[in-house]
């Protein structure tokens, strides 16, 4: 069976986008295609994005923008993976994600705080406890409901 959808006729209307080819303080340039987003409650959204030339696939960045879709700043997570999922509380300022110790190759999830503009790694890792493999760790504080996938 196939679902056509007149795309016209859909009721989804268009929140947010990022503004093209701006730069974080790398130099590193941004486009779109995040990985993950959450609208914050001012209008930014902060979003998760496969960092921009690497070729290990280890590293992310969390990017903040504002509700223009400009820039704002960004936090490098060496071993924090893809980054296809995450959770972001305004009220701690914590990312609640996963990272990869380089020395050792394992996994941890746990909290980061969001620092802007900064390098972190698995030392700023508020570590929860260790996991197998990669996951998509999808996290609701809000109803305190944890999940991982």
């Amino acid at each position: 069976m196939v679902l056509r959808v007149d795309h016209n006729k859909v009721p989804f209307k268009k929140l947010w986008e990022t503004k093209g080819h701006q730069r974080d303080f790398n130099g590193r340039p941004h486009i779109g295609a995040l990985q993950y987003s959450i609208l914050l409650s001012n209008g930014d959204v902060m979003s998760s994005y496969h960092c921009y030339g690497d070729t290990t696939g280890d590293n992310c960045e969390f990017i903040k923008w504002d509700s223009k879709g400009n820039l704002l700043s960004m936090m490098l997570v060496l071993g924090g993976g893809h980054a296809g999922a995450f959770w972001y509380s305004e009220d701690t300022n914590l990312i609640y994600t996963q990272v990869r110790d380089a020395n050792s190759g394992k996994y941890y999830l746990g909290t980061l705080d969001y620092l802007p503009n900064k390098k972190v790694d698995i030392n700023s890792l508020d570590k929860w406890c260790q996991v197998s493999h990669y996951y998509r760790v999808s996290i609701d504080t809000t109803y305190k409901d944890y999940w991982i996938g």
